[in-house]
């Protein structure tokens, strides 16, 4: 069983349309994560136990090095500084190379930091909010 390995998966932020997406990696990445959470419907009452899914709730996170002058194929902090301040949704999408492993969702930065300890590299760090479903796979 062929395993994926996290050094092989990026976050990428498409700076294009959706008809024509022009995917960026977050440069420096170290650590991204996409999790689900539902919500819980609890109809308990003396007629007995009732508990069913209710509302999926998608989030996403995301850490990495500041890079100040990111390439042409790259996002940084300062990209995701303003992206965070306009308060706008975007595309993302989780992916190794070849898209076997792919996840994309529509999202805002809902959270995001910078941190500058003393005599250590300079980092940043967000939380997205994603709106809708989480796709498998890439559309044709």
């Amino acid at each position: 069983m062929a395993k994926l390995k996290a050094n092989d998966v990026g976050l990428f932020l498409n700076t294009g349309t959706t008809a024509v997406p022009v995917w960026k990696v977050l440069a420096c990445l170290t650590a991204t994560d996409i999790d689900l959470a539902v919500e819980e419907l609890n109809g308990d009452s003396k007629c007995g136990i009732d508990r069913e899914a209710g509302d999926v709730t998608w989030t996403g996170s995301f850490e990495g090095f500041f890079k100040l002058d990111p390439t042409s194929t790259e996002v940084s902090g300062e990209n995701l500084l303003e992206i965070a301040q306009a308060k706008t949704k975007k595309e993302w999408k989780i992916s190794n190379s070849d898209d076997s492993y792919y996840r994309a969702f529509t999202a805002y930065i809902s959270s995001y930091n910078e941190s500058a300890p003393y005599n250590e590299f300079v980092t940043f760090s967000g939380e997205l909010n994603v709106s809708g479903t989480v796709a498998t796979a890439p559309t044709p």
